[in-house]
């Protein structure tokens, strides 16, 4: 679940809530997207 704003919270495996600033999940998304795509 996300939050709109400068600061996303999210669930982690643990099932705490962790807030991330928005440029960590760019750089987290872009990462995991280019792993995705190398493992295809």
């Amino acid at each position: 679940m996300f939050i709109p704003g400068p600061y996303y919270f999210v669930k982690d495996k643990d099932g705490k809530w962790k807030k991330i600033s928005t440029a960590d999940i760019k750089s987290k998304d872009k990462r995991e997207k280019g792993q995705k795509q190398k493992n295809s």
